[in-house]
């Protein structure tokens, strides 16, 4: 449990310096990763996973 709530916080420590670009993306669909589809909407990135394969590290 410890290790998931910390690698949950490096996550958002990862992403934060990202926040202020997401608000200059237009809606729309964005980049994604092979398994995942990511639309921008209102300066905020979805992602939903389109694959049910592993998710590779």
């Amino acid at each position: 449990m410890k290790k998931l709530i910390l690698s949950g916080l490096i996550g958002i420590a990862l992403l934060a310096p990202f926040a202020t670009i997401a608000q200059s993306i237009p809606d729309g669909p964005v980049a994604s990763p092979p398994g995942w589809s990511c639309w921008a909407k209102g300066g905020k990135v979805t992602c939903v996973r389109t694959s049910t394969g592993p998710i590779e590290d």
